[in-house]
């Protein structure tokens, strides 16, 4: 079998270039509405500091509901956060006029918490519909609303609204490796930094801290992509040919954050975690067990080429 096929259906950047160019934009795009975002942790400051609470669900994509826990190093836990896609009924009883909400989340409870005085922030999601998807396109909400019939404002996240970042024209239906939880963590840290300045100076948010965070976000990713993409090429090529081979390619880590988006996300190819970890190390001797015939890597020429491209970043 050919893992090199000479044709690449006029798709001529790797699929791991294309992700990093695209993730990069993304977070770039992001930090050019630095101001805007000062603006809604100008209102966040002012709630705290006037014995308020802020929610904060902005949690679109699997990673954030662990990476932007309170509980999680570095977190100054300065906003209620249970994980959740939505606040909770108790959440919503409990809300008061001068509260903020931060969320992704169009519905009835919303609009009832704006209209109780609670200032409300929707950022725009691929999940839900919004403006800048086509009509169509994205399952409508409640009464067929928009962000803007439940906000106090609306901001733009940048998400697209179909998820993902790769375009794989051997997967014509759907783009692929999402970039969701990237734009929704880095929303979340650049008001929490905002807040935690004004906080601690006694000023007011201006944009300047958001901006910094991800700058070294930026460069750190860049350092990566630098330094080690000569590694990251080597292991993916060995992924591949193992997933091809039978193997089963797992992905752990502690906070379950990078797991949980390696697995089951929407617009991922589902290559990692298809199996418990337990089949691979029963005796907790760490015998790895191979399965005779793994679901993916035994598909069609085709699909065997479409992993091995992916995985060569």
């Amino acid at each position: 079998m050919n893992l090199n096929p000479s044709h690449n259906w006029g798709h001529n950047i790797a699929f791991g270039e294309e992700y990093y160019q695209n993730a990069v934009q993304l977070l770039r795009n992001i930090r050019d509405d630095a101001g805007i975002l000062a603006e809604i942790a100008a209102k966040a400051t002012d709630a705290l500091r006037g014995g308020h609470t802020v929610y904060a669900n902005v949690t679109t994509g699997h990673m954030p509901t662990h990476e932007l826990a309170n509980d999680r190093e570095g977190n100054p836990d300065f906003f209620e956060f249970t994980g959740a896609d939505s606040c909770t009924p108790e959440q919503f009883a409990a809300m008061r006029a001068g509260d903020v909400l931060l969320t992704n989340n169009v519905s009835e409870p919303v609009r009832a918490a704006r209209d109780a005085g609670i200032y409300v922030v929707v950022f725009t999601t691929c999940y839900v519909n919004n403006r800048n998807a086509p009509q169509g396109k994205v399952n409508p909400n409640v009464h067929d609303w928009m962000p803007e019939d439940v906000a106090s404002r609306v901001i733009d996240s940048h998400i697209p609204w179909y998820q993902g970042l790769v375009h794989a024209p051997e997967i014509p239906e759907m783009t692929i490796c999402p970039g969701s939880s990237n734009g929704s963590c880095t929303i979340h840290w650049m008001i929490t930094a905002e807040v935690a300045h004004a906080l601690a100076t006694e000023k007011t948010p201006d944009g300047n801290i958001g901006r910094q965070y991800v700058d070294i976000l930026l460069q750190r990713i860049a350092n990566v992509h630098t330094r080690d993409l000569d590694c990251l090429n080597a292991t993916a090529v060995t992924i591949a040919k193992r997933i091809i081979d039978g193997g089963h390619y797992t992905v752990r880590s502690r906070n379950l954050g990078i797991e949980s988006e390696a697995s089951t996300v929407a617009q991922g190819l589902m290559l990692a975690n298809a199996f418990s970890p337990q089949r691979y190390f029963p005796d907790c001797r760490g015998q790895r067990q191979r399965s005779a015939r793994h679901r993916l890597g035994r598909g069609s020429t085709r699909q065997r080429q479409l992993y091995y491209r992916y995985w060569s970043l």
